[in-house]
């Protein structure tokens, strides 16, 4: 099953396949995105701070897409990947998104 948005897509796989789809996601997308099981993802921080409870909704396999690449598809989420602005993935300008807070 395939979830996340455009720029960070959760893979989840069926009981023991896990290694098999982690294979051909990095086999097909090769430098277009960093493709990693949840245990990199988790260890690498890319979540931050996850509640154990919480560890299972990550997806099996993560990919993130590089530079200006996006992982769309219509038959999941037709609206999202058919936006022509996406963020979410790893870049210095998706991680450097400004805050502001407006004190009264």
């Amino acid at each position: 099953m395939l979830a996340g948005e455009p720029r960070c897509r959760h893979v989840y796989a069926d009981p023991g396949r896990a290694d098999g789809v982690l294979r051909r996601w990095r086999d097909r997308l090769g430098e277009r995105a960093w493709v990693v099981p949840r245990d990199v993802a988790l260890a690498a921080g890319w979540f931050g701070a996850v509640e154990p409870a919480y560890v299972e909704r990550i997806g099996d396999v993560v990919a993130v897409a590089r530079d200006r690449v996006v992982l769309a598809s219509p038959r999941t989420d037709g609206i999202v990947s058919g936006l022509r602005g996406q963020h979410g993935a790893l870049t210095e300008d998706e991680l450097a998104i400004p805050l502001i807070v407006l004190r009264t």
